[in-house]
């Protein structure tokens, strides 16, 4: 029996949600604006955690690994970005942390 096209979009939804829901924040969090020089992003405390805990593992030393934003880490998001051909911000932007946190 054919299934309505209706019922593949809900499936493939409730399939997508099953493979996110290991990743998915499982607490409110605080979002913590980041400033360097003329630019600056916002992320959540703990994705820059995160971010800091893997740039130390790449061998790039981002400082003690909490959600202080300090021109150490700047320096250790710099030196990563430039390592992976990105643009070189010494921030926490989309970009490298889709590099940093992919695996």
């Amino acid at each position: 029996q054919q299934l309505p096209d209706d019922k593949h979009v809900f499936d493939a939804f409730i399939e997508v949600m099953r493979l996110l829901a290991p990743g998915r924040l499982q607490s409110e969090d605080s979002l913590i604006a980041l400033v360097q020089g003329k630019e600056g992003t916002a992320v959540y405390d703990g994705v820059l955690r995160s971010a800091k805990a893997r740039l130390k593992e790449a061998g790039f030393e981002p400082g003690a690994l909490d959600s202080s934003f300090t021109s150490e880490t700047a320096a250790a998001f710099q030196a990563y970005q430039k390592s992976q051909n990105l643009p070189e911000t010494g921030l926490p932007d989309q970009q490298t942390l889709y590099a940093l946190l992919r695996d």
